[in-house]
């Protein structure tokens, strides 16, 4: 927008400078060979008739010495024709052999009593001249023609463009100082708000645009803005409050009804004995749901820097983390990846995210099966990818997976939160990336995890602790 404000501008101004200026040059041109030709024939009516008187006596050295003072003391040509159009002086620098040649006519006017005048071009520098005639009327005598070269009229017109040009640009840096000037006084709230919007849109619910820096019109916009942004605030840190305070005050009472249940296995005979077992079961699965809403909330709460990791290095140390467990449930953890692959994500993100998707991955697993661990680049994104033999899903169910609490019906499994995919895609998003469910070949389920790709050589592993969320994903 400034670039554009600062164009138009621009365009304003150097219109109105050659709008005014080339009218003045034009009008200083046209003076000044006005003023040239008003002295020339100032001088040609005194040198007629002062050569009347010789050319009525026909005393042609008199008139010869005239003409050669003239041209000496003015610096001009001086010509003098007679009635026939014959050259009788020539004294100076003239255009005598250009009037015979192409002006004949103009020495006609001019014995006809006008005074005309022209420009004569030739080799060299070009020649104003006037014409006068010697007499008037049936006793005119000849032509007297004066003529100056316009060299002189050329730099006087020549340095006018020059100055009116330096003041063009002093005007239009000025103008563009100023216009700079106003842009920033415009532009610069505007800036501001729209980095507070983008700080809004990243997650930094504090982000406010600053208040009396703009015109009037503008600052009620941003007051508009910090007041939606105060009331964003209020909600969204009051449902994590209620989230995190619900969870906490959950954790107590659904522990205390656990131990409750569990001291009355052994008193309970059957059958009754298998629903209090079910009911052992519901409350650890709610246990399991309280701490997955817990650490969502402490998720969605956090606005952690990136930094650049290794995907290659996440990957092979949670297989070497998993292995035991895959080998105690017959499944074999295979790993598929370059040496390196640099990527932006937050410290202990990836880590997490893999401990999910290999955790669901291994639930769904039949026994001498596999899982395999991928890891591609490309310009676009560095993907991981956590790909299973289990039963897979279909495509409605692939979109609805990362919806909070959703649970494959036809799994079979109650001890599922259905929260596990839902803090996946909050920490993908937070590392800036994203994540999808595919349909692997053949059979069984793709997780790709995308994160932007960046260069230079990868710190080593690091792992920060995140908040841990129970292992159970949406499919369980």
């Amino acid at each position: 927008m400034r670039r554009r404000f600062l164009l138009s501008f621009f365009v304003f101004t150097i219109v109105v400078l050659v709008g005014l200026e080339v009218p003045l040059g034009t009008v200083y041109r046209q003076r000044e060979r006005q003023a040239v030709v008003d002295g020339l024939e100032r001088d040609a009516t005194a040198v007629a008739a002062i050569a009347q008187d010789d050319l009525q006596h026909g005393d042609l050295p008199s008139l010869k010495t005239l003409s050669d003072r003239f041209g000496r003391q003015e610096g001009e040509g001086v010509t003098i024709f007679d009635t026939t159009g014959h050259v009788l002086v020539a004294e100076g620098t003239t255009p005598s052999d250009a009037i015979r040649a192409g002006l004949r006519a103009q020495l006609d006017r001019a014995l006809a009593g006008a005074k005309p005048s022209g420009i004569v071009h030739r080799p060299g520098p070009d020649f104003l001249y006037v014409a006068a005639p010697i007499g008037t009327g049936r006793s005119a005598l000849g032509v007297a023609v004066i003529a100056a070269p316009t060299t002189d009229l050329q730099e006087r017109v020549q340095r006018n463009w020059v100055e009116l040009g330096v003041v063009g640009v002093l005007v239009l840096a000025i103008s563009g100082g100023l216009a700079l000037l106003l842009a920033r006084s415009l532009l610069r709230p505007l800036a501001e708000l729209d980095e507070a919007v983008a700080g809004l849109q990243a997650g930094e619910l504090g982000s406010r645009a600053a208040i009396g820096s703009g015109p009037p019109e503008l600052e009620g916009v941003v007051r508009r803005f910090n007041a939606m942004a105060d009331r964003l605030q209020e909600l969204v840190e009051a449902q994590q409050a209620f989230v995190a305070d619900a969870s906490h005050q959950l954790r107590t009472p659904l522990t205390a009804l656990r131990l409750r249940l569990e001291t009355l296995e052994g008193a309970v005979p059957q059958p009754e004995g298998a629903d209090l077992d079910a009911a052992i079961a519901e409350t650890y699965r709610l246990s399991r749901l309280v701490d997955g809403l817990l650490a969502l909330a402490k998720v969605e709460a956090s606005r952690p820097a990136r930094t650049t990791v290794d995907a290659a290095a996440v990957v092979d140390d949670r297989v070497q983390a998993w292995s035991p467990l895959a080998e105690e449930r017959g499944v074999a953890l295979v790993t598929r990846a370059p040496s390196t692959a640099p990527a932006l994500a937050v410290p202990g993100f990836l880590e997490q995210v893999l401990d999910n998707l290999i955790a669901n991955a291994l639930d769904v697993s039949p026994s001498d099966t596999a899982v395999e661990l991928a890891v591609t680049r490309s310009p676009a994104w560095v993907e991981v990818h956590v790909i299973d033999e289990g039963p897979g899903l279909d495509a409605t169910e692939r979109q609805r997976a990362f919806d909070r609490f959703w649970r494959q019906e036809a799994s079979g499994k109650e001890q599922g939160s259905g929260l596990g995919l839902a803090i996946v895609r909050q920490l993908v998003r937070l590392s800036g990336g994203e994540v999808e469910l595919l349909d692997a070949k053949g059979k069984g389920l793709d997780a790709v995890v995308r994160l932007e790709p960046t260069r230079g050589r990868p710190p080593a592993p690091a792992p920060v602790p995140v908040p841990q969320a129970d292992q159970d994903l949406a499919l369980s």
